[in-house]
């Protein structure tokens, strides 16, 4: 019987309050939503001031998220580090551009480099930050002038040679989507979506699977609308939405790899131990150079005295790790000390 728990961060979205007007001004909720994209639950934050908006969240792992914040008078960013379950502060880094920019998106490649994306609030410019994440050291930067009202709103390195780049007009109505090269900035190729009204396009996420999930926020209506939408035509395949009212506005959508576990798991064994791939996805599970790829079924450890065994996963295209349990169904955490004959399974699931 899988539980709620290995379904909890299998979707994370990010809402802002942001009419001056509103009781919700300066205030930001991030809500945690199945794998149907129904509300599981939230955590919030109020900083009591209009001028800081909720921008970004990266979702890091089951205990760690980032959250980012902009001014809009003074040019100044400012990254918490959370915890996504409690909602909890643990730490932050801050910088100050200037003049009318915004930082707009946040996303963290590793634990040395982060890309911190700024846009003017009059729109027709980019510029993309490398910075450390630990100390906010900036490393280097590159920069786009597109014209007109359009702002920079999301951004997604998926590899040294392709990064996602997500425009929208301040008017509203439109989105395009620039696949650049993160290195020199260079324009690679483009697709574009027409909406119309006020909906401004504010989060893209390439899942890999030649899919993506496209985030549409409406001011007026305050409503929120993801499109599943094909990565390489830009074709409309489904969407799910959410109408809070109230001038809320949705910042940020992102589906983790690691759903409700933790991709290492550490098991001490009292004689051989067999771990077997399960769910509707797949992904390769290793341990040391023991190595169990797409093509296989069951990975086989040999019981060595005294030694355990670290057990990596890693989800292949288009799946996601739901989490390991015990062929019996019981979830299992960071640490698995196995009875004689226990088998293991790692649980890979499709979106």
């Amino acid at each position: 019987m899988r539980t709620q728990k290995l379904l909890i961060w299998v979707g994370v979205v990010l809402l802002l309050g942001l009419s001056a007007s509103s009781i919700y001004a300066g205030s930001a909720s991030l809500w945690t939503l199945d794998v149907n994209n129904n509300y599981v639950s939230g955590v919030g934050w109020d900083l009591g001031s209009n001028d800081w908006k909720a921008r970004a969240f990266e979702y890091i792992d089951s205990s760690t998220g980032k959250l980012l914040w902009a001014s809009d008078s003074a040019g100044a960013a400012s990254l918490w580090t959370i915890n996504p379950s409690t909602g909890a502060y643990i730490s932050g880094l801050g910088w100050t551009l200037g003049g009318s920019w915004q930082a707009s998106s946040y996303g963290e490649l590793s634990a040395s480099s982060g890309k911190l994306l700024w846009t003017p609030a009059s729109g027709g410019q980019a510029s993309l930050w490398t910075i450390n994440p630990s100390t906010g050291a900036y490393v280097s930067g590159i920069g786009w002038v597109l014209g007109g009202d359009w702002k920079a709103t999301s951004y997604q390195e998926i590899s040294t040679s392709n990064g996602k780049l997500l425009w929208t007009p301040a008017s509203g109505g439109q989105a395009s989507l620039w696949t650049i090269n993160p290195s020199t900035g260079a324009y690679l190729s483009g697709l574009g979506w027409t909406v119309g009204g006020d909906w401004q396009a504010t989060g893209y996420v390439d899942h890999g699977d030649n899919t993506g999930s496209l985030l549409w926020t409406s001011l007026s209506a305050g409503a929120v609308s993801v499109w599943k939408v094909s990565s390489t035509t830009g074709g409309f395949i489904s969407a799910v939405g959410w109408t809070l009212g109230n001038s809320w506005t949705g910042q940020s959508y992102e589906r983790p790899s690691t759903v409700g576990g933790n991709k290492t798991l550490e098991a001490f064994s009292q004689e051989m131990l067999v771990v077997k791939k399960s769910g509707s996805g797949s992904g390769t599970v290793s341990s040391g150079t023991l190595v169990c790829d797409m093509m296989c079924s069951d990975l086989i450890l040999p019981y060595i005295a005294g030694e355990k065994a670290d057990l990596t996963v890693t989800p292949a295209v288009g799946s996601y790790f739901a989490g390991w349990q015990t062929i019996d169904g019981v979830p299992l955490e960071n640490i698995y000390y196995a009875n004689p004959g226990d088998t293991v399974l790692a649980i890979f699931e499709r979106w």
